[in-house]
């Protein structure tokens, strides 16, 4: 039994492709035993979960095989025991506690083993697609969801074994059983994007009579396509305003739930504030005539990021997008690019509308842009200088499972990672500046313009 038992242990509790490389991790070192985080934790983040797969992908079949082994050596550990006659020991007595103890290691071994199975499958179907690998999961995760109940039932709170913690795991196999749904949800949202545009397209209104909603698509295509040119205020009736306005700013807010498939609110609930903060202070800051355009350029210009998003959640749901961020630095890299390139085509499409349309100076535009982004900023920073930066960033990632979830109930994300908890007073002091930066050229603008009106006026000697 006794030299069975490292055998048992070194397959049940570590995935030997991924165990026998070093691997580091957003500057850290990570631990052979990555999986089941220090040391009861059972981990289910995107971030380690893809590695580990990364790892194995060339063995994968032995790295899942290898923890059904560390059950077989278990159970041949308990026929072991039953073959000794108690009559032969000399305190039958342990023999009885050495029982609990290879019943307990049998059955965290066949519990832990499900999951592997499942979690490995899952991240093979992000992978490659595959059916087979998308059944599999699905079967390795029920039996883990059996398994993990019967381990709870029988030693949670018992301080002689004590049962595991699979909260981050379950955490993880959420978002996982969600991916096939988010996936067509994201392809929903991406079609109805597509429509909306191309109805509100030129070819498109050219060849279709007057209907309601008819002016507010061309207003959302205009702003997007066509940002530059002046256009003429349309006669508004309410379904422009449902077309133009409200559909395209519930079609951004459904892609961010769907990103989040539908488990953080959290995160969804911060990054539509970041929105529509940024939103909000530009509509403020030219609140005049033609609003319904200017309200479908606001919506139009956050489309194509968030189009992008979709895209790649598109494929086989966020998990897909988390997989290729982690594992596939070109990929990461087109992304970023792409994602970069988006960003500035929505800070141009703002900028140009308020040149075009209402006739911004040069200075007064950037103003307007500078202000904007600098109260994002400081509602960015507001939030969890107010919550606090390791508990709002525990709350996003507990729902989202990006970094290992282990990570704030031991030292806390931010002294694992070297955050500084000042973050949130500089992402203010950021804020602070650039509204300074926009303030200035606004007073600027004023100033030029006063001074052209003065140039200008008949009574100027």
């Amino acid at each position: 039994m006794l030299f069975l038992s490292r055998d048992a242990a070194r397959k049940g509790l570590y995935i030997s492709p991924f165990a026998s490389h070093q691997v580091n991790a957003l500057g850290l070192e990570t631990t052979p035993m990555m999986w089941i985080f220090e040391w009861d934790i059972v981990d289910g983040s995107n971030s380690v979960l893809s590695t580990i797969y990364l790892a194995s992908r060339e063995q994968l079949d032995d790295a899942i095989a290898e923890g059904y082994e560390a059950v077989e050596t278990a159970q041949r550990m308990q026929a072991l025991l039953a073959g000794i006659d108690p009559a032969q020991v000399s305190q039958p007595e342990l023999l009885a506690k050495l029982g609990d103890s290879l019943a307990y290691e049998a059955n965290l071994f066949e519990t832990l083993a499900a999951y592997r199975e499942a979690f490995l499958r899952y991240y093979q179907w992000l992978d490659t697609g595959e059916p087979s690998a998308a059944s599999a999961w699905k079967g390795a995760l029920s039996r883990y969801d059996a398994l993990k109940a019967e381990h709870l039932v029988r030693y949670d709170g018992d301080q002689d074994f004590p049962a595991y913690n699979f909260f981050s795991a379950d955490i993880g196999m959420a978002h996982a059983q969600r991916a096939q749904a988010m996936a067509w949800l994201a392809r929903l949202w991406l079609v109805l994007m597509l429509i909306m545009l191309l109805a509100g397209s030129g070819a498109v209104a050219r060849r279709t009579p007057d209907y309601p909603g008819k002016a507010g698509l061309r207003a959302v295509w205009q702003a997007l396509t066509a940002p530059w040119k002046s256009h003429e205020a349309f006669d508004v009736r309410t379904a422009d305003w449902l077309t133009g306005v409200s559909l395209p700013f519930v079609l951004i807010a459904l892609c961010y739930l769907t990103f989040s498939s539908f488990l953080s609110l959290q995160y969804a609930l911060l990054t539509l504030v970041m929105l529509g903060v940024f939103v909000i202070s530009l509509l403020l800051l030219n609140w005049r005539k033609p609003r319904l355009f200017w309200l479908a350029t606001l919506a139009a210009s956050l489309l194509l990021p968030t189009a992008l998003l979709m895209l790649t959640a598109a494929v086989r749901g966020p998990g897909f997008f988390w997989f290729n961020f982690w594992t596939n630095p070109a990929g990461r890299t087109i992304f970023v690019s792409l994602d970069v390139a988006a960003i500035l085509w929505m800070f141009f499409v703002l900028y140009a509308v308020q040149r075009a349309t209402f006739g911004r100076s040069v200075l007064r535009t950037l103003g307007n842009l500078l202000l904007a982004v600098g109260a994002t900023f400081v509602a960015l920073g507001v939030v969890p200088a107010l919550a606090g930066l390791e508990k709002t960033l525990t709350a996003i990632n507990d729902q989202m499972a990006v970094l290992p979830l282990g990570l704030s109930r031991i030292l806390g994300i931010t002294v694992h990672l070297g955050i500084p908890l000042e973050l949130p007073t500089y992402m203010m002091a950021v804020g602070a500046f650039l509204l300074g930066a926009g303030a200035l050229m606004l007073a600027l603008s004023m100033w030029s313009g006063r001074q052209r009106r003065a140039i200008l006026s008949p009574g100027f000697d």
